[in-house]
């Protein structure tokens, strides 16, 4: 499962956990958006957070965003 970090600047980041099976204190998923810096995946990132949904990179170089579940 993927897990929400910081680097030292403060910037966030999602990394992959083998061992996790679940998000800890949130009922979701992260769904990838797209390679970083790509065009593309910058307007979706724009359209998804206007409408307050959470996009952050990950350590593969991709961009993912939370989608939350019931």
């Amino acid at each position: 499962m993927w897990s929400l970090r910081e680097r030292n600047d403060g910037a966030m980041y999602v990394t992959y956990d083998r061992e996790r099976f679940f998000t800890r204190h949130l009922r979701g998923r992260y769904e990838l958006v797209g390679p970083q810096n790509n065009t593309y995946t910058s307007y979706c990132v724009r359209i998804n957070q206007e409408h307050g949904l959470f996009c952050v990179d990950d350590d593969e170089g991709n961009v993912r965003v939370l989608v939350l579940e019931n």
